[in-house]
């Protein structure tokens, strides 16, 4: 595990109409000392990859993510210099069945592939949106990755050009 990122088990009620989820609420919040300035989502298909990223200071922020449709497999990175898990990296699978959130903090870089179409994953930051202080890392830094043909998987420029950085394997 990578120091700071939490799992977090959501609350779901089930009835003849369906399901009805809390993905946030001040237990969370408290708990994290969390406080979302900005929610947001992306809609992608199978085979999406969008990653790996992370926003800078002076905008650092904490995130919350979670699948509300689909399942992702999720690759965190962590870019904390201080941090006793400095350059660990950690693959974990996400999905709308699995009813949780994912807390990452500030400092760690973050991107997922996207294994249904379609795929919808809602985030929360911390922090608005700073254009100067948005940073990523390349997927290919990632063993697991690097073999990965590039023409099987859909990403955008900016990502397929990100700069690879080594890791601790």
């Amino acid at each position: 595990m990578i120091a700071g990122v939490e799992r977090i088990s959501l609350k779901e009620h089930f009835d003849e109409r369906g399901t009805f989820s809390k993905t946030f609420d001040v237990d969370i919040s408290n708990h994290l000392q969390f406080f979302p300035k900005e929610v947001f989502y992306t809609k992608s298909r199978r085979n999406v990859f969008r990653g790996l990223h992370m926003q800078v200071e002076p905008h650092a922020a904490n995130k919350i993510i979670h699948v509300v449709d689909g399942s992702v497999r999720e690759f965190l990175v962590d870019l904390r210099p201080n941090s006793e898990t400095y350059l660990d990296y950690l693959e974990l699978g996400l999905s709308s069945e699995e009813k949780e959130v994912l807390f990452i903090p500030k400092g760690i870089a973050h991107g997922y592939l996207c294994l249904t179409s379609p795929t919808l994953v809602m985030y929360m930051m911390d922090a608005p949106f700073c254009e100067e202080c948005d940073s990523g890392i390349s997927y290919k830094s990632i063993e697991v990755l690097q073999n990965v043909n590039p023409s099987s998987i859909i990403m955008s420029y900016r990502d397929s050009n990100l700069e690879v950085i080594k890791l601790k394997t």
